[in-house]
């Protein structure tokens, strides 16, 4: 499995580096719904409940490449991330799984954290934010390395 991370990561890379909406505005901000933008989601989602490191990633790749700036993509990426993490804690409830003083220090650690990036993202030359996220995939990418090996 850690195989397949590593691949999905490499690939958000090179579609990263690859990616020119980062140096332009998109004039629609509009979201199109279309089979395309129903079946990436649940893959993403998927990915993010079976791996976890990058799913964030995808998911701002792939706003963007719906023709979202790179702030409203990191917006909807919140979104979209807590319902991940909805779908997984009614797993874990149902199942039992639910260790609380974890669930609890993480889901406040997560709001803060969300309310903390969505206040200083604006903040944020596009450039640095590229190279940041750049950065990220190659430390995710050599972490799962690290483990593969």
């Amino acid at each position: 499995m850690n195989v397949l991370a590593f691949f999905l990561l490499c690939a958000a890379l090179a579609v990263n580096l690859k990616n020119k909406k980062w140096d332009s505005n998109p004039e629609s901000q509009q979201y199109s719904i279309n089979k395309r933008n129903i079946y990436f989601p649940i893959l993403i989602a998927a990915y993010d409940g079976g791996f976890g490191p990058g799913s964030s990633t995808f998911s701002i790749l792939y706003f963007m490449e719906n023709n979202s700036s790179y702030i409203k993509a990191a917006q909807l990426t919140r979104v979209f991330i807590f319902g991940s993490c909805a779908g997984g804690f009614i797993v874990f409830y149902q199942t039992g799984f639910i260790q609380w003083p974890y669930a609890i220090a993480m889901a406040l650690g997560s709001t803060v954290g969300s309310q903390m990036g969505i206040m200083i993202l604006p903040k944020i030359r596009t450039k640095t934010a590229k190279y940041l996220i750049n950065l990220m995939i190659c430390l995710l990418i050599a972490q799962t390395f690290i483990k593969i090996i």
